[in-house]
């Protein structure tokens, strides 16, 4: 096997080419024939498969190219399982599935898509980086793990404000101080807490002037 001999006489068989074989007793150089994870014509050179493609049988045929979002990482492959997810695809070999808006997955095989943290979002398929992971601006927090878009990320309440970004709680909204109010939601500045005018006080967090009101001096 993986020799051939095409002449009578008492000569010796001749070695297939590199990266074929033949069936015991072959006598013509076309028997042989690429084995699985290469390919080229039968009595010829036969090439290894490239990264990206296997070939599961022996013969002349093409390399299959790996399923989308899968591929081989070297060369040479025989197997449809020897595909693996790429990174921003998740599964089996194979049978790989893009990671869904609000996930990534930065490294190639088994492992699963991450989820982007509460505070965060992203609204890319197949995301392949945790930067992909975008905060939610200043004024705004979200709660949500694995948020596909911006609109997960809600407006600080109207009375408070918030200076940073990537905020996950609404308690984290700092609210406009004592004798001050601020009717704007999502605001991103201290700025925009107006004081109570001439004598007038009202609590923390107040939304509107018609929360500031009259405080009689002490002693009245």
């Amino acid at each position: 096997a993986g020799k051939y001999k095409s002449s009578l006489g008492s000569g010796p068989c001749t070695p297939c080419a590199g990266g074929s074989t033949s069936i015991l007793g072959s006598s013509e150089q076309t028997a042989c024939k690429c084995l699985a994870g290469r390919t080229g014509p039968d009595g010829g050179e036969c090439e290894l498969c490239e990264a990206g493609k296997f070939k599961s049988e022996g013969g002349p045929g093409q390399c299959t190219a790996c399923p989308p979002g899968s591929a081989t990482v070297q060369t040479g492959q025989t197997q449809l399982t020897d595909c693996a997810c790429q990174a921003g695809y998740a599964g089996s070999p194979g049978d790989c599935t893009a990671c869904i808006p609000g996930k990534y997955k930065i490294s190639s095989g088994s492992g699963e898509c991450q989820d982007c943290v509460s505070g965060k979002y992203s609204a890319a398929e197949h995301a392949t980086s945790l930067e992909t992971c975008t905060d939610c601006p200043a004024g705004k927090w979200s709660d949500v793990v694995a948020a596909d878009g911006i609109a997960t990320c809600l407006n600080c309440p109207k009375g408070t404000y918030q200076t940073e970004v990537g905020r996950t709680s609404e308690s984290e909204c700092t609210q406009c101080a004592a004798g001050k109010w601020s009717s704007a939601a999502g605001a991103t500045s201290g700025s925009t807490c107006w004081p109570c005018e001439g004598n007038k006080m009202s609590e923390a967090g107040s939304d509107s002037q018609e929360d500031c009101s009259e405080q009689c001096p002490p002693g009245y």
